[in-house]
């Protein structure tokens, strides 16, 4: 039997047809060959045979020169340089003119080129990886596989820059339902996305990560924010430790009155890294791997600074992270980047009227190309009243489409706003075998501010809508559940409740368990929730 050969024995793949037919095209067409050449990134080592690679070589550098690329023109500069003998003389280059009558096909064989070209380099990487591997004496394998992915990632990062190429003409109008949407009503956050998250220390950044995370993967709008279906998170974040976290996901689990499918569905939907280590470059590399593993439709970095490796200040170094690194990553739009990042000074609820709402984008430590990056900006403001703040949706806010009711004059009605009102939560558990009771780490919404009266005095507004209200119109715990867009329209036109305040007010039934949302995202009420809507009819009555 015949003994097959070792891939070490083995002629890497290679096409000296398409390397000629390619020339042959330069020969004919030489200013567009070569341009679309370079546009792809074509260079001479990327040709198998020396010979080729050298005719390419001078025909680039006859391209530079703006001189005439054709068989004489190359064979003289050939000869002066003594290399005419080394391609083979006015016998070969006359073959490789002849060798196609049209450059139609131009492209496919600068493409085949540069894809048996990855081919050999990865075979070159693997053939690398075992020699390295049979000789290893100990100390670790970290160097070795660094330097295995460092060159597959390399040859994986080649950008084929005509494939970004694109007519004005071919961008049509997205769809109302656009699938490439994660969140907020009008294309708010998109797959592709970075968005930045600013406040000082300690007010509770990472709390709101972790909320906005678990709501995010049961599909559930955070504090108005709609959540277009259940997402799955990557949080890598160097700030916590296991305590930390643990506290925040027992106040979900006792805020949101969590049940066990739904901690399930988080369990398989948001994944923690505790990276206090990894930066810069380095970094880089392990999220790229991350990513593929985990395969996000949110990457949370908390905070931003740990993760950098650079002077956030310098426009250049943090373009270089976030353009050429994070951007990279996604380059395919994949997922949206949740960026957690510090201001440079704390942040007080001192003169925040006096602000315009566009320069709160401003409020982040570091250079503009933070902002410039970020295709939605989020602040997080501290008020005069200890523990209540207000998340401001500095850039794009208006797209995220969430309303607040206002108190008129003679009626209440509903406006877009770019201001959240939130606060720490004050609510207190017995949690068994604990002496003290514990206190909820969570968010919760509070009522708007209302502006000053001419003696500075202001008081929040009232709800217009009570739950048992609301709950009137969701179908019984004994019936068959509705669909969102049924129970929505209904509460429109039985009592004028916009689709957005309803999203709002959905959540919050929700989390307080009134209503309940079956597999296949219908709802109906629970019998605590019941009996709140009981409650409501007899007191209409």
């Amino acid at each position: 039997m015949k003994k097959s050969k070792s891939v070490f024995d083995r002629d890497l793949p290679h096409s000296l047809e398409a390397e000629e037919y390619f020339l042959s095209c330069c020969f004919i067409d030489g200013r567009d060959a070569m341009a679309r050449a370079r546009v792809s990134g074509l260079t001479s080592d990327m040709f198998f045979a020396p010979a080729n690679a050298l005719i390419y070589r001078r025909l680039n550098d006859l391209y530079n020169a703006d001189k005439s690329l054709d068989v004489a023109t190359l064979a003289e500069e050939l000869k002066l340089s003594n290399q005419l003998e080394q391609v083979g003389g006015y016998p070969y280059l006359t073959q490789v003119s002849s060798r196609i009558p049209t450059t139609a096909q131009v492209h496919y064989f600068i493409e085949r080129l540069v894809e048996l070209h990855a081919i050999r380099r990865i075979i070159h990487l693997s053939m690398d990886a075992a020699e390295k591997a049979f000789s290893y004496a100990g100390g670790g394998t970290s160097e070795l596989l660094r330097d295995l992915e460092a060159g597959i990632l390399a040859v994986k990062q080649r950008e084929d820059i005509d494939a970004g190429l694109r007519p004005l003409t071919s961008y049509g109008l997205p769809p109302e339902d656009d699938p490439a949407c994660l969140m907020g009503r009008n294309r708010y956050i998109c797959r592709g996305a970075g968005v930045l998250i600013v406040s000082s220390a300690g007010m509770g950044k990472s709390t709101l990560q972790s909320e906005w995370a678990a709501k995010a993967a049961l599909g559930m709008p955070f504090h108005g924010i709609e959540c277009k279906k259940p997402l799955k998170s990557l949080v890598i974040q160097a700030e916590d430790d296991d305590g930390d976290i643990g506290e925040v996901m027992f106040s979900l689990k006792t805020s949101m009155n969590l049940s066990e499918g739904q901690l399930a569905q988080i369990n398989e939907r948001v994944v923690v890294v505790r990276d206090n280590i990894t930066r810069g470059d380095t970094f880089i590399d392990r999220l790229r791997i991350l990513v593929e593993k985990v395969k996000p439709d949110l990457v949370w970095l908390n905070p931003l600074h740990a993760y950098a490796g650079c002077d956030i200040s310098d426009a250049k170094e943090m373009g270089r992270f976030l353009r050429e690194g994070l951007n990279r990553i996604n380059r395919e739009n994949k997922f949206a980047y949740m960026v957690i990042h510090h201001t440079p000074k704390p942040m007080t609820g001192k003169n925040v009227g006096e602000k315009k709402w566009h320069e709160f984008m401003y409020d982040a430590s570091g250079s503009a190309e933070l902002v410039n990056w970020a295709r939605a900006v989020l602040t997080l403001k501290p008020t005069d009243t200890e523990g209540e703040f207000n998340l401001i949706l500095a850039k794009r806010g208006k797209r995220a489409g969430v309303v607040q009711e206002v108190k008129g004059e003679y009626s209440t009605y509903l406006e877009v706003t770019t201001k959240i009102p939130l606060r720490h939560s004050t609510t207190k558990v017995e949690v068994p075998g604990r002496k003290q009771p514990f206190h909820l780490v969570a968010w919760e919404a509070r009522d708007p501010d209302t502006p000053p009266d001419k003696k500075g005095r202001g008081k929040p507004f009232a709800a217009a809508y009570s739950d048992g209200d609301i709950l009137s119109y969701f179908p019984s715990s004994g019936e068959e559940p509705a669909p969102y867009a049924l129970v929505a329209r209904a509460l429109k036109e039985g009592n004028g409740m916009a689709s957005a305040t309803f999203s709002r007010r959905l959540t919050k039934l929700l989390e307080a368990k009134f209503v309940r949302q079956t597999d296949d995202k219908r709802y109906l009420r629970s019998e605590s929730g019941d009996a709140e809507a009981e409650k409501f009819l007899k007191s209409r009555e």
